[in-house]
């Protein structure tokens, strides 16, 4: 019985452990979670939140004030006074009063709604830059998802490239074994072997370097092992450069961020001229004296005050602070025109970067093509006695070459075109 126990568990185990796969992180998944776990946008967001804490405080400027005072005072003595032989107390020793005391300011003049008003506009503000951190941890993951997939691409590069030379030397000791070729021949290959070998060592090790570097965009454990889901095929651009730079204007969250910034400075500036303006508060209060004692005392008394505040002379503190008000205006409408120029010009760039690598690629595919018909020929010549192993092994090499330059000019294409989406601000290009 044990011996059974023990041989089921001795086949289970190994069945148990190969069943178990790595989790799959397709492109949709990665843009996902940077855009929820990256640093960059819980910082954005606490910035969001801020400004909503901005706003309650204008609100609350803008709402009564009610506050309960308590006050004690003792005398060194009290004070009386003799009236028809008597002694009347006109001022006790102690004193106890409990306020409780209104102020409503009236917003005659508008400046508490343009500081309400002007600080929703840094919400959204905010908001919008929220959403632009959120389209650049999205480009960060991009780039680093499409570095694993050319990181793979290399490796199976290398893989070919290792098989190819484990071929070529077993074909060179089958040549040397029936006199055919000299010693030389499997010397050059095994060392042609050995160099395939280190080649793949660093492609396995820059394929967990790029992995590692995406689970650190993504704010997870550089150690979290995944398989990645493959994009089917290369998106293709349809839009002219026209189309394209109208789209980013409408689309992109930095200029509606600078739009929403200057509004906020024009509200300030319009709030900061009429410094000058007349105030009116409102204010009532009520007294209790619990020990109410002395002549003409009151234990309970109410008021109610109207105050109205003209300033007349304040040493130009408004046309100083109106000055300013107006050139930080003004900077906030530079800002955005250069904002927008930069939008522009990024669209123009990214535009551009992606024509360029899709030409590369239409090279780089024909090189692949050419490379791998002069290994088969070099090949053939080789195992029929015609050719060399020098001319093989150079084959080899070109076509590693090859296939490696057409890796890398996918990865530029496919970064190109996230940068695209980027320099648009959506993720649907036509």
């Amino acid at each position: 019985m044990l011996r059974r126990f023990v041989l089921l568990i001795a086949f289970t185990f190994p069945l148990a452990i190969f069943a178990q796969e790595k989790p799959k992180l397709s492109l949709e998944d990665a843009v996902a979670l940077a855009r929820k776990n990256a640093f960059a946008v819980a910082t954005a967001k606490a910035e969001v939140n801020r400004a909503k804490g901005v706003v309650n405080e204008a609100k609350a400027a803008a709402l009564p004030y009610l506050s309960l005072n308590g006050t004690y005072t003792r005398y060194d003595k009290e004070q009386t006074a003799n009236i028809n032989g008597n002694d009347i107390i006109i001022r006790p020793i102690d004193q106890k009063l409990i306020s409780l005391s209104l102020n409503m300011p009236i917003d005659i003049t508008g400046v508490y709604g343009l500081a309400i008003s002007g600080a929703w506009a840094l919400v959204h503000a905010a908001s919008f830059q929220l959403a632009a951190t959120m389209n650049d941890a999205a480009l960060d993951a991009k780039s680093a998802f499409y570095s694993v997939i050319k990181a793979e691409d290399l490796v199976w590069v290398a893989d070919e490239s290792l098989a190819n030379a484990t071929k070529r030397l077993e074909v060179a000791k089958k040549k040397v074994g029936v006199g055919v070729s000299a010693r030389f021949d499997v010397i050059k290959a095994e060392t042609d072997v050995a160099a395939a070998q280190q080649e793949r060592i660093r492609a396995g090790n820059a394929l967990d370097l790029a992995k590692a570097d995406l689970n650190n965009i993504l704010a997870r454990d550089p150690s979290t092992d995944f398989d990645i889901v493959r994009p089917e095929g290369l998106p293709k651009l349809q839009s002219d450069l026209k189309t394209l730079t109208e789209q980013a204007k409408t689309a992109r969250p930095e200029i509606a961020a600078q739009k929403m910034q200057l509004e906020y400075r024009i509200k300030y500036r319009q709030a900061r001229e009429r410094g000058s303006l007349p105030t009116l508060t409102v204010s009532a209060r009520r007294d209790h004296n619990p020990d109410a004692g002395g002549f003409g005392a009151q234990a309970d008394s109410a008021t109610a005050v109207a105050t109205l505040s003209i300033p007349i002379f304040e040493g130009g503190k408004t046309r100083a602070q109106v000055q300013q008000a107006r050139q930080d205006e003004q900077m906030a409408r530079i800002q955005l025109q250069q904002t927008t120029l930069a939008i522009e010009l990024e669209v123009r760039q990214a535009f551009l970067n992606l024509e360029t690598a899709a030409k590369v690629i239409e090279v780089a595919e024909a090189n692949v093509v050419s490379a791998k018909e002069s290994l088969r020929v070099a090949t053939l010549r080789f195992e029929n006695d015609i050719g060399t192993q020098l001319e093989v092994s150079d084959a080899e090499v070109q076509l590693a070459k090859a296939e490696s330059n057409l890796a890398a000019a996918r990865f530029d294409y496919r970064n190109a075109w996230a940068r695209m989406q980027r320099a648009i601000g959506k993720e649907e290009i036509q």
